[in-house]
Parts: structure tokens; sequence; C-alpha cells
């Protein structure tokens, strides 16, 4: 059984590995992080992957270049998490079982729901003890061979809890909250910070907050109501900045997006919204364009079509009067 083991802890994956290999006969590969691994190992198959979710060394390059100044919300690549591997090792014609491995700590949680509600993923297992030892690991690889679901007890509190709704039905419902989401995750800490980044109007950009509370709390139905949805806000994008900025999830679910929806009486039919999130380097500069059979990453529903022709009116006048 061949098994690729893709985590930043050099030891851990070599007591891993070894145990892997003496215990079960694998062929284990090591990978650092999805980056080395999709590289080094495109041509390999593997029967099994073992994934971690955060990397720390990515982490610290994400944070040198948001010091230096050099990402936006364009940017190619902010962050690589295991999701990417993750999605990568279980398309069409790659149909690895996954495990992923890692540890219990809270800002996992949304890579998880992610991981299970997006992705797919039913085999989770902890890294609890921290030693390496591979036998609540070694219950998860049979389980992830055989097609079978899988569940550290210490993880399951993170997995979503029956009648939870969806991550894709709250906080990354709509493309205008997203683009917010993403710039308190930056380091934006104030409306005018968060209109000079995603390019939305400060009034808008203070209508969506209220919203965006009201979607954390129904993902979080023990989150208490709150008098300052701003700080509360904030704080959630501090805490969870990994998950809001991670480049699996800002391509499953982009910025430029593709409606179809009616405006007042008037029906808009495919038009694409290029949202252009550098504009902010010019004032007043149009935040997006309106074009006909324009390319579209993504088909999104009728509520965020609202949202998108809304910010539009802040930017560009009324929809309505606009040639289309």
């Amino acid at each position: 059984m061949r098994v690729l083991v893709i985590e930043d802890s050099t030891q851990l994956a070599g007591l891993v590995g070894r145990e892997l290999e003496q215990e079960l006969g694998c062929e284990v590969s090591c990978a650092r992080d999805p980056v080395e691994a999709l590289a080094g190992h495109r041509d390999h198959e593997f029967d099994l992957a073992i994934v971690d979710l955060l990397y720390e060394h990515l982490n610290r390059d994400f944070e040198a270049r948001r010091i230096a100044g050099t990402i936006s919300l364009t940017s190619a690549s902010l962050l690589v998490t295991g999701l990417a591997a993750v999605h990568r090792l279980t398309v069409p014609r790659r149909d690895a079982g996954v495990v992923i491995w890692t540890s219990g700590e809270a800002n996992r949680r949304l890579h998880l729901l992610f991981a299970y509600e997006d992705l797919a993923a039913r085999v989770f297992c902890s890294k609890s003890s921290g030693t390496g030892r591979a036998d609540t690991l070694m219950e998860a690889l049979k389980a992830a061979a055989d097609g079978r679901s899988y569940v550290d007890p210490v993880l399951n509190s993170y997995l979503p809890a029956e009648g939870q709704p969806a991550i894709r039905d709250t906080i990354l419902r709509e493309a205008s909250k997203r683009a917010v989401w993403r710039a308190l995750a930056i380091g934006a800490r104030t409306r005018g910070q968060i209109s000079e980044i995603t390019g939305y109007s400060s009034r808008h950009v203070g209508n969506l907050i209220p919203a965006m509370f009201d979607d954390l709390a129904r993902l979080d139905a023990g989150l208490a109501p709150s008098e300052a949805p701003m700080a509360d806000v904030i704080s959630y994008a501090s805490r969870n900045w990994e998950f809001f900025l991670d480049d699996t999830v800002r391509a499953m679910y982009p910025l430029h997006v593709t409606f179809s929806a009616a405006d007042g009486n008037r029906d808009v039919q495919r038009v694409s919204i290029d949202m252009d999130l550098e504009a902010h380097a010019v004032p007043d500069a149009a935040a997006g364009r309106v074009r006909d059979g324009g390319t579209a990453t993504t088909r999104i529903r009728k509520d965020d079509a609202g949202q998108v022709a809304e910010s539009m009116r802040h930017r560009n006048g009324d929809l309505a009067d606009r040639d289309v």
C-alpha cells in the first residue's frame, strides 16, 4: 500500500512513516507541505494520503508578504493549506483515500467543516498524543482504505452537528460578504480600511457587518447576541484568517461571479461582474464593471446577485439604468 504523508514536522512524519512501514508494510513518501507534495509527486499514484491542515512555514511566508505590503484580495496565491491536497487527491482519476490528520485547535474548525461539507472528506484523525504513534492513525487509515467514515472523538465536535447550516449557506454565501471577511483576515480593522481593500463604500460595508454577524450566529448557534457586531466579526476573522485566505476556499468561492437575476421589473441574464478590487488605488474609481457575455468562474444564487447589484449601485449608479 502506497501512502503519502504531508506533514511539516519532519520528525513527526518520519516517526509515522517508519511505523507504517514496519507494522503495515506500507511504501511511504513524505512531503513538507501540499506544494511540495503536488509538485514532487505529480506523476505518482497513492492508495492513501495523510494530510495535515496548517503549515507553520507557509503561514510565516504569508505574514512576511503581508508586512511587506505585497498581497491583495486578487493575489494569485495567499495561503496554501491541506485543503489543496485533499482537493487534488480526491478529484476524478486520483481517487486516493484521504486521512485528515490535525490537532484539535479551534482555528482548524472551519477547515474541518469545509473538508467535510465541500470536499466530502470522511476520515479525521487527531494528533492529540503528540508522540507520533500511529495507533489511532492505523484505525483511520484502515477506514480510508475501506471507504468507511472515521472520526476521532477529539475532532468530533468540530464537524457539522445535526441541523447545523453549512458554511456555504452562511459565511461563504455571498460574494460581497466574502470580500469583507477576506479584507478583515488580511488585517483591515475599520470601515475605511475595508472600503480601500474591497472597493465598497464605507456605508455599504457598515450595512454588511450586522448581516455577517447574523450569518455567523447561524453557523454557531451558541454565539450570544452582540451589541458590537463589528468587533465580533473582526475578532472572528482574526482567529480564522487561515481559512478565509485559503487558496482552495478562494478558488471554490471566488469574488468573480456570474448570475441570472431579476432587478426590479427588469431581468438581468448572465451578467458577469468583474470585481476590480485594485480600483481603490484610484479615488472613486468604479469597483466593478458590467458587461454582456463575459466569462466567469462560477455561478451563484440569486441572493448573491442581489448583494453584488447593490454594491454596483453604490459605486456606479442604479444597475437598472446601465446598458447591460
